[in-house]
């Protein structure tokens, strides 16, 4: 059978490639979506230094053996053919050992990662020695396996003048990987130190076009959206669906992307106003699209927490990025939008600022003109507001809506908070370890959205739905 021939990196793979031999990364997670090569360049990188660091020793390892030799073993023979190295020729297999030994004295293990009732703390990895190490489908292994691991790649570097170096693949999802190099459990990016990158990747990544083809139309096969949004599109805030979603027609693949501001097209901001768990204000352009329809793209959140969960300060962050910030120099419109309640007169309140929308036209009012007030007279009730949502989330209405993939809380919002018995808003609570605060944990960030939303189609699309629904 023909041996397949070797492909140019992808530019994620070749960046990946770059930090594998670079001087100062030590660990590499390389993941996302299923299909875009992940395993190839991990046997790759342990084929290629094996032969160009004679003597060196490197492990190639999965949680269970099982998987390891019916999946990434398959892949590191078949890069090794492509790579011209043979059997016999340039290394000797030894399958009791699980074991490759190359001519010039390098050693390649295989090894799987599972707990042992016996050994909980991995002892049994703690007398090896390796120079590197490729963990294939991390976030199946313990991450005490891995923290084992990284103390055992110390074999001959400075002699090969290089870092010991780890590379850990795996798709997206929440377990552990998730947690040390993509989010954290507040859905925001992990602060990496310099040693440590990550290259977050999909089935377009791979270099094969006719792979990228095929496998593309198999991953659109996938019934469960979650499941979809995870393999396919590398979703890292993908949750499955477990029932009484307030926005159940939400989907994190679908409505979110790379939304770029606008110069020309006016500003909407829109708040909502809670000390804790964070203050909201979300920036959105509106602009009309062909056959009449209408995209909302939110560009922005501003969520911060305690001392900063204050009116004043996130109108200040937003008025910082409008004079030397993302916005600069913005000029074609500012408008405001948000929770009614903000409009009642405050313990705080002073001759000029009454109360929180006058402290954030205090702040804001020079982008502003006598038309930007667009605050709704009341509050919409939680269901029509979501029967409404619904009609945009799902394309009944000529209105799209989309939100930045950077806007954390905001996706995170729309995915978790629950709809109560009532059909409105299940109030969950929780407390803040810090300050004792007791605050609800879901709905900020959504009642910031449909405020907006809302106010700036009511006349020509939300009364319409109310008039069809009486």
């Amino acid at each position: 059978m023909a041996t397949k021939a070797l492909r140019p990196l992808s530019q994620e793979q070749s960046d990946v490639w770059h930090f594998l031999h670079d001087a100062t990364t030590t660990k590499v997670f390389f993941g996302g979506g299923a299909g875009p090569g992940k395993s190839f360049l991990g046997c790759l990188f342990e084929c290629v230094d094996s032969v160009a660091k004679p003597g060196s020793r490197g492990l190639i390892a999965r949680e269970k053996y099982e998987d390891l030799r019916k999946t990434t073993m398959l892949t590191f023979f078949e890069v090794a053919g492509m790579l011209n190295y043979h059997e016999g020729d340039h290394y000797r297999y030894n399958a009791q050992e699980h074991t490759a030994y190359w001519k010039n004295g390098s050693i390649t293990f295989f090894d799987h990662l599972q707990s042992r009732p016996g050994d909980p703390e991995f002892n049994r990895l703690g007398s090896r020695e390796y120079t590197r190490v490729f963990v294939d489908e991390g976030p199946d292994c313990q991450p005490k396996a891995i923290e084992v691991l990284e103390t055992r790649i110390r074999f001959r570097l400075s002699e090969f003048g290089t870092p010991g170096k780890m590379l850990i693949t795996g798709n997206s999802g929440y377990h552990w990987c998730r947690d040390e190099f993509v989010l954290t459990k507040k859905n925001e990016p992990v602060a990496l130190p310099d040693n440590i990158k990550v290259q977050l990747t999909t089935y377009l990544s791979n270099p094969d076009p006719e792979f990228r083809e095929a496998y593309g139309k198999k991953l659109d096969g996938i019934k469960d959206e979650h499941t979809k949004s995870r393999l396919k599109y590398g979703d890292w805030m993908s949750t499955p669906r477990t029932g009484m979603e307030f926005m159940p027609d939400f989907n994190s693949a679908q409505h979110t992307g790379q939304v770029a501001y606008d110069p020309s097209l006016a500003l909407h901001f829109t708040l909502d106003f809670n000390s804790a768990p964070y203050m909201t204000l979300l920036v959105a352009q509106i602009r009309q699209k062909d056959m009449g329809r209408w995209a909302v793209e939110f560009l922005k959140e501003y969520t911060p927490s305690h001392p900063l969960a204050t009116t004043k300060a996130v109108c200040e962050m937003f008025a910082r990025d409008l004079r030397d910030g993302c916005f600069k120099g913005h000029s074609a419109g500012l408008f405001m939008y948000g929770d009614k309640s903000g409009k009642s007169k405050t313990s705080m309140a002073t001759e000029t600022i009454r109360h929180d929308f006058d402290q954030a036209e205090a702040i804001l009012g020079r982008w502003m003109q006598n038309n930007s007030d667009r605050v709704l007279r009341s509050n919409p009730p939680h269901v029509k507001a979501r029967e409404f949502m619904a009609h945009c989330f799902t394309g009944r209405i000529g209105i799209d809506i989309t939100f930045d993939r950077d806007m954390h809380n905001t996706i995170a919002d729309h995915v978790h908070l629950k709809q109560g018995a009532d059909g409105g808003i299940l109030k969950e609570y929780a407390t803040d370890p810090v300050t004792k605060v007791r605050y609800e944990k879901w709905g900020h960030c959504v009642q910031a959205c449909y405020y907006l939303c809302i106010s700036a189609f009511k006349e020509s699309h939300y009364d319409e739905l109310e008039e069809l629904a009486a």
